[in-house]
């Protein structure tokens, strides 16, 4: 089933659930799973296999397109969902199941170990009897996936230790998935001790990290959960764990140095991505004895590792984008041998369930670029292009010292075509992407001016889609670093040196138009401080004119000022701030309307006419070379000059027009009459 299935899906779902707006996540996705499958018949639920596991899913839209969970294929099967049984030779499943005790219903979804153990330990007296009971039952490979040494124990003293390990699962009322929202703090029959619930928005329903592997099995005197571990109490705060497991001393010390463990012993919900000690290992020592020495380098890195949310590994089904408490967004992906972060950070043990929240324990240090270098940040978004040239001019350490800069970096396409220049050149190009201070996105301006480590000033244009530092429009920006800013641009800056008139009277392309603008009185506007943009026909378009309109033009200074204001317009539009796809509207200086537009071929046009050549800049605004003429709207034949007559004034100069015509040529007929009497 494709995208267009997808879409029927979701606006099923929407009008199914017009009148249930609390429906949990997980009914809601039970409820894709059974509009899937009801082509095979009533209450038939469309379930998602993991190929090579005993995992299957109630799937979204997402993982039923994708025919993926964690990265493995899944194979769809088509079951009776949960309350429902077959009838022989009826198609789907049109029989309710017969509601028995939770005892009865734990062999009747499978759980028959637990069933086992309710036997031995004298539970199944109160699983039979009256009360209501909310049980959370581990499959059978869940007491499977026990350590031996701890499910021994258990066994060994059934009637307190495996007694209790069945009370810390059951809960005394009847609670539905429905009722189970996330966050939950559910008090066990052992010693009331919490269960923490967590109910994500891809239907995962987990109970201290366990997911709900077939929920809401009704019972008479409850419901069951089936889920797929054992549950251990909890008792220890997130800090307690950091401050107190082995594995975990270094990032001890330096929670403790940062002052953070108060925060990771408060109230919850939290995720702590926890580096092992080995991880501390992988750092270069001067790199983290640097950190160490600055308190709020050290709160950015450990606040990198922290979620201000619980996140079970359960909930994970794809790539997904969190933020960590330092702001940063990280990626945790699963396949089929785990879970990474970021695609190369492993999570080593996972679900370890706190007050608070969880750890996750990881192989290796999640580093913000808020803590990097320069250079190491540069080389992270991959413009290694501009490293090497920064090395090359003798720049790198000065990135790499206590000076503030914003790397204004241009990407690795735009300086492999770099051309051949003396070694002071290319230390000039690196300084002029190099801007003294510290500037996000949100700090700039249009027509701010930034003051480069060379000493020009680059000015800032703002646009619709586009952020742009003169020419070079921003790619990538925002990546702070430890002493300064990272903005990636599409092109080499080309700060401007000379005014619109001077860049068109140094270039021969334009020797009549320099004439024209001279004539016209228009030469000094182009001189002048401002921002402009110039369409600028060369000398082989405008002698593409026809010989009489452009003789008109030279002997009419007026019109010629109106021509050539048709090609300018107030404010700089350089190629990058224009929208890639559909029409730019340009006003010219005469009020006349220019369309530019970005072709399918990356081509720019203006009123139809190709654009040559773009972003001449220029200390006053932009050139754009064209190939041909914008030439001004034809004047009505209401126009006398520039001024519009009215329709009765018109009118009346029609008919003095056609009488004068008459007049004439009864004049001429008598002049013809008296010449032939003559020669008569």
């Amino acid at each position: 089933m494709g995208l267009h299935t997808c879409l029927f899906v979701a606006v099923a779902l929407s009008l199914c659930l017009c009148c249930t707006c609390t429906a949990s996540y997980f009914d809601k996705i039970l409820l894709h799973s059974r509009i899937r499958g009801s082509k095979h018949g009533s209450n038939v639920c469309a379930v998602q296999h993991v190929e090579g596991t005993d995992k299957k899913y109630f799937s979204n839209c997402k993982q039923w397109y994708s025919r993926q969970i964690c990265g493995n294929p899944t194979v769809v099967s088509y079951e009776c969902c949960p309350g429902y049984e077959r009838v022989k030779n009826i198609e789907g499943c049109t029989a309710i199941s017969p509601i028995v005790n939770m005892h009865e219903t734990l062999g009747k979804v499978g759980a028959l170990l637990t069933k086992s153990y309710s036997n031995q330990s004298e539970l199944q007296l109160k699983l039979e009897g009256e009360g209501v009971y909310t049980m959370f039952a581990p499959s059978n490979e869940a007491w499977q996936l026990l350590p031996m040494e701890y499910r021994d124990a258990l066994l060994n003293n059934i009637n307190v230790e495996l007694l209790n390990s069945l009370h810390y699962h059951m809960v005394p009322q009847r609670l539905l998935t429905g009722d189970l929202p996330s966050g939950t703090v559910l008090t066990s029959m052992y010693e009331k001790q919490p269960l923490y619930i967590n109910h994500y928005r891809n239907g995962i329903v987990t109970v201290n990290c366990a997911r709900l592997v077939t929920p809401n099995f009704l019972a008479t005197n409850g419901v069951v959960h089936l889920i797929d571990r054992v549950n251990q109490p909890v008792s220890n705060t997130i800090g307690d764990i950091v401050d107190h497991y082995e594995e975990l001393e270094q990032l001890g010390k330096l929670v403790n140095k940062a002052g953070l463990l108060d925060m990771l012993s408060a109230d919850g919900p939290l995720t702590l991505f926890a580096p092992s000690n080995a991880a501390f290992d992988k750092l270069p020592q001067s790199t983290l004895k640097r950190i160490m020495n600055n308190t709020d380098e050290l709160k950015a890195l450990i606040l990198n590792h922290v979620l201000h949310t619980m996140r079970c590994t359960e909930s994970f089904l794809g790539p997904t984008p969190v933020h960590s408490a330092e702001g940063a967004k990280l990626t945790v992906n699963c396949d089929a041998i785990g879970h990474k972060i970021n695609g190369n950070i492993n999570i080593q043990r996972k679900d370890i369930v706190a007050t608070n929240g969880v750890i996750h324990i990881i192989d290796e240090l999640i580093v913000p670029d808020a803590v990097k270098d320069m250079v190491d940040v540069a080389e992270t978004y991959g413009v290694n292009e501009f490293t090497k040239l920064l090395t090359r001019v003798g720049l790198r350490d000065r990135l790499s010292s206590g000076d503030t800069l914003t790397v204004l970096a241009p990407k690795n396409e735009a300086l492999e075509e770099l051309p051949t220049m003396p070694q002071y050149e290319l230390k000039k190009l690196a300084e002029q992407h190099l801007v003294q201070g510290r500037y996000l996105s949100r700090d700039l301006y249009h027509g701010q001016l930034l003051e480069s480590l060379f000493g020009t000033y680059l000015r800032v244009f703002v646009y619709h889609r586009a952020l742009c530092i003169e020419n070079a429009c921003v790619d990538i920006r925002d990546k702070p670093m430890r002493n300064g800013a990272l903005f990636i641009l599409d092109g080499i800056i080309r700060p401007p040196t000379a005014t619109i008139i001077d860049i068109l009277s140094s270039d021969k392309r334009f020797s009549i138009l320099v004439n024209w603008f001279t004539r016209s009185g228009l030469r000094k506007q182009l001189r002048e401080p401002g921002e402009m943009t110039l369409f600028a026909p060369t000398n082989e378009a405008l002698q593409s004119m026809a010989p009489a309109k452009l003789a008109h033009l030279r002997r009419n200074r007026e019109e010629l000022a109106e021509f050539l204001g048709a090609h300018l317009s107030q404010g700089a539009l350089v190629r990058g701030g224009m929208v890639p796809v559909g029409t730019n509207l340009v006003t010219s200086t005469k009020g006349t309307p220019l369309e530019v537009k970005v072709e399918k071929d990356r081509s720019v046009t203006v009123n139809g006419q190709k654009v040559e050549e773009t972003d001449l800049m220029a200390t006053n605004g932009v050139i754009h070379v064209i190939n041909g003429v914008l030439d001004m709207p034809a004047p009505s034949q209401e126009m006398q000059g520039d001024q519009p007559r009215s329709p009765a004034a018109a009118a009346i100069l029609r008919r003095l027009v056609s009488f004068q015509g008459i007049k004439n040529h009864a004049l001429r007929y008598s002049a013809r009459r008296r010449v032939y009497r003559r020669r008569a």
